[in-house]
């Protein structure tokens, strides 16, 4: 690696009646010029960038990491918005457990009391769980 500077001091000089030798009424000439040349090794470079360059990988690893996260985040979100819905679903339709007796399961349906008056209609309401339909059979 090869890095070069070369920093230049110029003087301006009037036209006057030593130095009127040229058309224009003055000149810029360089007083004094320092040249500086270094030539590193990577291990140089390193020793000297090394610090820079293992921020810039925290910063990036550190915005992926973050991005993931942010993912994740949503993602749960989302599936507590889609289990909210349907728990507030089943609430409406009066179909919540709460506050009522467990329900007897047999296999896949579970067999709630009705709402209606069973010594007069002689309803069931079974909820088939696997296919997330409700039926109401008449006995």
């Amino acid at each position: 690696m090869v890095a070069k500077q070369r920093l230049q001091m110029n003087f301006q000089v009037k036209k006057d009646a030593l130095f009127n030798t040229w058309a224009t009424d003055s000149i810029i000439t360089p007083l004094t010029f320092v040249k500086r040349e270094s030539v590193m090794t990577q291990a140089q470079a390193n020793a000297i960038l090394g610090d820079l360059y293992t921020a810039r990988k925290i910063k990036i690893g550190m915005t992926i990491g973050l991005c993931v996260l942010g993912a994740l985040i949503l993602i749960v979100a989302i599936v507590m918005l889609i289990k909210y819905k349907k728990v507030q679903r089943s609430e409406s339709l009066g179909l919540s457990d709460e506050g009522s007796e467990a329900p007897f399961r047999k296999g896949n349906l579970i067999q709630n009391e009705s709402h209606l008056d069973p010594s007069s209609l002689h309803n069931t309401l079974l909820e088939d769980r696997s296919l997330g339909r409700k039926k109401l059979l008449v006995s």
